[in-house]
């Protein structure tokens, strides 16, 4: 891949792929070099990629690829949002241009007769690119057919326009990271993410950025509370802010607010715009749609291309617990793929896989959870049975310890405790 220069002050960034890097060259050299960033990419899957990760304001494709075709480039990302595609070629190939129109694509130029009408077709198309329709395009992309994933798509669409903070609550797995790329897509902003362990305050390069605070109660109080003072400079859209904050925890926020895990203006700044995400044993139903693009995601990856899920391989996965939520199914997926010699899922590899993961990772949970046992045992000790002591030394809400306490045997759970207690009133 090529960048055209690393500058980040560009109005679009435009994806090309060509095979040829004299016809690269030229189409680059047509366009104006303060308006584009030009991504270079010499085949299809190479373009796939570069398109998930740099999203591009419009693509400029070469009919005739390598590997994978411009087509079904071009049926790749359509199915990702509705980005400006237009297609060139060398050769008066009507069969091929027509097939490209009749798919969708946006035009068909022929090189180098066309050169010059690059430019034009470009900014026609890019100019008519709304950030309603850019926003509208972003939300789509958060997969899932569940009522609580059609619910979260329709606050967010009434959110991403307001300049305010937002909250993503879920468990580990369970698309928060999704979610927020999103609202960054949306936004047409870059996203920045901050995760507890490398925390740090506000700095310049933020300016114009959506910030998002990964876990934001293991952040320390005392940057909470600078975080907390950005707030205002954002809603006021002081210059120097960033574009917004988003913020995730894996626990309820008022609870850890209580706790004081977290600052309680932040919590309560915070809690106006929350979105409660589901773990996946509650959406059973997109485990289907979540699978086949997922399957796609790896297949590019791995240059596994076309791997499929039979319908009694699919029934196994929507019966599984998936306390890992979507990143455990894509891991789960990522060996079905790598395993897949036929290019089909059956229900025999899915149970294989149950199998593997008992052989080969029992011994370690074991151990993890002996581990888990022996610091959770000291801690309640050194403590002296301090419950909100052991919670804040775990980094985990003080219900978490007494379920971890009552899971390892250290507590009986609250029933048979009220017995004990009965009988020894009794006696």
């Amino acid at each position: 891949m090529n960048l055209r220069s690393d500058e980040s002050h560009f109005t679009h960034k435009l994806l090309l792929v060509e095979p040829s890097e004299d016809t690269r060259a030229l189409i680059s050299g047509s366009l104006p070099p303060d308006l584009y960033q030009v991504i270079e990419s010499r085949d299809g899957r190479s373009g796939w990629g570069h398109y998930q990760r740099h999203r591009p304001s419009a693509v400029l494709s070469a009919l005739d690829l390598p590997g994978l075709s411009g087509l079904e480039l071009f049926r790749r990302i359509r199915r990702q949002g509705a980005t400006p595609f237009l297609f060139h070629t060398k050769r008066h190939d009507v069969r091929e241009a027509v097939a490209a129109i009749r798919a969708g694509a946006d035009d068909v130029l022929v090189l180098p007769e066309h050169l010059d009408l690059i430019r034009d077709r470009l900014e026609g198309l890019l100019g008519a690119e709304s950030h309603s329709t850019r926003a509208t395009d972003a939300i789509a992309g958060i997969l899932g057919r569940s009522p609580a994933m059609r619910r979260i798509r329709e606050r967010l669409a009434g959110a991403v326009s307001l300049r305010v903070p937002v909250l993503l609550h879920g468990p580990p797995g369970s698309g928060r990271d999704c979610i927020a790329a999103a609202m960054a897509r949306a936004d047409g902003s870059e996203l920045v993410r901050i995760p507890h362990a490398t925390s740090r305050p506000p700095e310049r390069h933020d300016v114009g950025r959506t910030i998002y605070l990964d876990e934001i109660d293991r952040f320390p109080l005392a940057l909470q509370a600078r975080w907390q003072q950005q707030l205002d400079a954002i809603a006021s859209n002081a210059s120097g802010s960033p574009h917004r904050l988003i913020v995730s925890t894996t626990q309820e926020l008022g609870a850890l607010a209580l706790q004081g895990q977290v600052d309680a203006q932040l919590a309560e700044r915070l809690a106006r715009f929350s979105f409660e995400l589901p773990p996946l044993r509650r959406r059973s139903e997109d485990i289907a749609l979540l699978s086949r693009a997922l399957l796609e995601r790896i297949g590019t990856r791995l240059g596994r291309e076309g791997v499929s899920l039979s319908d009694q391989a699919l029934a196994l996965l929507r019966e599984r617990a998936w306390p890992g939520n979507a990143a455990e199914l894509e891991a789960a997926l990522e060996q079905l793929v790598a395993f897949s010699a036929s290019g089909r899922i059956g229900r025999r590899d899915v149970q294989e896989l149950d199998r593997r993961d008992t052989s080969n990772v029992g011994s370690m949970r074991s151990l993890a959870k002996r581990e888990q046992r022996e610091e959770l045992v000291a801690l309640l000790e050194s403590s002296r049975g301090n419950l909100a002591e052991v919670a804040r030394q775990l980094g985990i809400s003080r219900g978490a310890v007494i379920y971890r306490a009552q899971k390892y045997g250290l507590m009986a759970p609250r029933a048979k405790r009220a017995a004990r207690a009965a009988r020894s009133k009794a006696q």
